[in-house]
């Protein structure tokens, strides 16, 4: 599809599910790493928080170490600079308010048939200076979007031969 702005509108209780599944029909095993790449549009930034995001470890790219993990002192993240964290074993599930609606994101990961997978997922916001600097985002665009982003990011995911994987991300309006 080649269009410069494509989105999903969702009415009270209706959801919209998106799957990636990664098969390996090879006869080896291998690493991956994997993102969904989900940009909501929430009408105004300084009024938006993603909500029961929980108070594990967080990679937040934004600080001199971002190698080293931190421990949030809110469930919340809400967004009045650049933001890029990356929440480690993310629940399973969170919620985003924000003017243009209020939405809960549901996700699991799975590995072939067995039990839920832990998974990240990765708050971001260019804010102003990095929008200007992005050939593929207007320089005003971070006022009304976030990306909440379901994946595996801080490890390798091992997909034996023969294996497969799956990652789902339910979102419901409410």
């Amino acid at each position: 599809i080649n269009a410069e702005y494509m989105g999903v509108s969702l009415p009270n209780d209706e959801a919209l599910t998106t799957r990636l599944i990664v098969t390996n029909p090879g006869s080896e095993a291998f690493r991956f790493q994997t993102l969904l790449h989900t940009y909501f549009n929430v009408g105004r930034i300084e009024e938006t928080v993603v909500s029961s995001i929980g108070l594990g470890p967080v990679i937040d790219k934004m600080q001199q170490d971002a190698s080293a993990p931190i421990t949030p002192t809110s469930e919340e993240v809400k967004v009045s600079k650049e933001v890029d964290q990356i929440h480690v074993g993310a629940p399973a599930e969170v919620q985003l308010k924000s003017p243009a609606g209020d939405l809960k994101i549901a996700v699991e990961a799975r590995s072939g048939a067995s039990s839920a997978e832990p998974h990240d997922l990765v708050v971001w916001n260019p804010w102003i200076e990095k929008s200007t600097k992005m050939a593929d985002f207007g320089d005003q665009e971070y006022k009304s979007m976030i990306c909440v982003e379901p994946g595996v990011v801080t490890r390798w995911a091992d997909l034996p031969a023969g294996g497969s994987f799956s990652l789902t991300q339910t979102i419901t309006a409410v």
